[in-house]
């Protein structure tokens, strides 16, 4: 049977507070950049159904023909098209701003104090 192992004492002190350097810098989060992209592609793709749903109006009207899509299938399909373009303009925007943080990081020194954890785990 195993018996566990105490841990001895070595004589040696636990280290003091020291220091130590962290880079600090500020960093944008992804979602909101992707969301605005995301929002002004909606955006055009809205005005842009609005007026060709006018002129494929204004050219079925001419011929005497029925339209041939509506104003919501004009406007899903430019909002997946633009939506795409919005995304990927929202995430260039994203690493632009990422790397201005990174440039304009400082390294700041702190102490550090070791801390003991007098609690025994199995109690918890």
């Amino acid at each position: 049977m195993d018996t566990p192992v105490e841990p001895t004492d070595t004589g040696v002190p636990a280290p003091g507070p020291r220091e130590v350097q962290f880079e600090l810098r500020t960093a944008p989060k992804l979602w909101p950049f992707l969301g605005a992209g995301v929002v002004a592609a909606a955006l055009v793709a809205l005005v842009v159904a609005w007026f060709s749903h006018e002129s494929n109006v204004a050219a079925a009207a001419a011929h005497g023909e029925a339209v041939e899509f509506t104003f919501g299938t004009l406007l899903g399909f430019f909002f997946v098209i633009f939506a795409i373009v919005g995304a990927a303009v929202g995430a260039l925007a994203f690493l632009l701003m990422d790397r201005l943080g990174r440039k304009q990081a400082r390294t700041v020194t702190v102490m550090a104090e070791p801390v003991t954890d007098t609690e025994d785990p199995q109690e918890a």
